[in-house]
C-alpha cells in the first residue's frame, strides 16, 4: 500500500505540473502580461471554484450513505476534495485510487465506491447540461430553433439520472468490473441498486448539485474580471447567466473528451462560446488563468484535507 501511495503521488505530481505548465506556455503565447491581473479577483476565483466543489463532494457522501457505506461526511468531503488532483493524470483511474485508499479504514466495499463515483460523475454532467440548457433556453426563446434545441438536450441530459435507467446501466457496470474490485473478508457485500438507488436519493442530489456551477461561473467571471483590461471592466451581473452555462457546457466537453481534467477541451470551448459576446482576449486567456487558479488552489487545500484525514 505504502508503494502504491508513492506512485499515485509521483503521478500526481508529475501531470499536475504539466498542467500547470501547459497553461502557462499558452498565456505567454498569448501575449498578454501576466503584471496586468488584478490578483485579488483571481483569489476570488480560486475560493469560488473551492466553494463550487462542495455540493460535489456532498453528493458523492450521500450515495455512498446510501449504499451503506459509513464514512463521516466531513471525512469524505476532504476525501473528496484531495481526490481532484487525481484526474489530472490520464485515464480517470487515480481518482478511485485515491478515494479508494482513503476511505478502505472504513471497510468501504470497493465495487460501492466505484459506483458512487460513476453515479456521481453521471449527475454533475447530468446537471451540467441542464444548467447549460436552461439558460440557453431563456436567452433565446425569441429564436424557436434554438430554444426548442435546449429544451431536448435538458430532457436528453436528464435520462441518464432517472433511477430505473441509472440502476440498469450501474447494474451492467458492476457486474462487467466484479473482477477487478475484489472484497476483503471484512467489508460489507457491494450494494443492492434496487433498494439504494431510488427516487428519494437521486432527486435531492440534482438540486444540490445546481448552487455549485453557480460558483463555477462565478469563479470564471471573476477571472475574466481578474483581466483588468477594457472589456473586463464591461462585464456585470447580468453576464453571470451566460458565463455559468458555458462552464457548464465545458465541464462536459472536458469529460467526453477523456483528457486529463479536460485539459485543452474545456478552454477551446470556452472560447467559442465567450468571444462573440466577450472579445477574443477575455475568451482566450480567461479560462486558462481560471484553470490555473483552479489548479493552484487544489495543490493548497489537498495536502491539508489530506493530513487532516490521517490524523482523525
Amino acid at each position: 500500500m505504502a508503494m502504491l501511495k508513492l506512485v499515485i503521488l509521483v503521478l500526481v505530481i508529475a501531470f499536475v505540473g504539466k498542467a500547470f505548465q501547459a497553461g502557462k506556455d499558452r498565456i505567454l503565447a498569448s501575449g498578454f502580461s501576466i503584471w496586468n491581473l488584478h490578483f485579488g479577483w483571481l483569489f476570488v476565483s480560486g475560493v469560488c471554484y473551492l466553494l463550487g466543489m462542495l455540493p460535489m463532494a456532498l453528493n458523492w457522501h450521500r450515495l455512498l450513505k446510501a449504499m451503506g457505506a459509513d464514512t463521516p461526511m466531513g471525512y469524505a468531503a476532504r476525501v473528496h476534495y484531495v481526490s481532484q488532483l487525481g484526474k489530472y493524470v490520464p485515464g480517470k483511474a487515480v481518482v478511485v485510487a485515491i478515494r479508494l485508499a482513503m476511505v478502505k479504514r472504513f471497510g468501504v466495499n470497493p465495487m460501492t465506491l466505484f459506483i458512487s463515483i460513476v453515479a456521481d460523475t453521471l449527475a454533475m454532467l447530468s446537471v451540467g447540461s441542464v444548467v447549460a440548457a436552461i439558460v440557453v433556453f431563456f436567452l433565446y426563446n425569441s429564436q424557436i430553433e434554438i430554444a426548442l434545441s435546449a429544451a431536448l438536450a435538458a430532457v436528453i441530459a436528464t435520462i441518464p439520472l432517472l433511477p430505473p435507467v441509472l440502476r440498469f446501466g450501474l447494474d451492467f457496470i458492476q457486474k462487467r468490473k466484479a473482477q477487478f474490485f475484489k472484497s476483503e473478508a471484512n467489508t460489507p457485500p457491494p450494494p443492492d441498486l434496487a433498494k439504494t438507488l431510488t427516487w428519494n436519493t437521486v432527486v435531492p442530489g440534482w438540486f444540490l448539485l445546481f448552487p455549485g456551477f453557480v460558483f463555477f461561473g462565478i469563479g470564471l467571471w471573476a477571472a475574466m474580471k481578474a483581466m483588468n483590461v477594457a472589456e473586463s471592466a464591461e462585464l456585470s451581473i447580468m453576464d453571470l447567466p451566460y458565463i455559468t452555462a458555458a462552464y457548464a457546457v465545458s465541464i462536459v466537453a472536458g469529460f467526453a473528451s477523456m483528457l486529463p481534467g479536460g485539459l485543452g477541451a474545456r478552454e477551446i470551448v470556452l472560447k467559442e462560446m465567450l468571444e462573440p459576446q466577450h472579445g477574443e482576449v477575455l475568451a482566450t486567456v480567461a479560462p486558462i488563468f481560471y484553470r490555473m487558479s483552479i489548479i493552484v488552489s487544489e495543490l493548497i487545500v489537498a495536502p491539508i484535507f489530506y493530513f487532516m484525514a490521517r490524523q482523525k
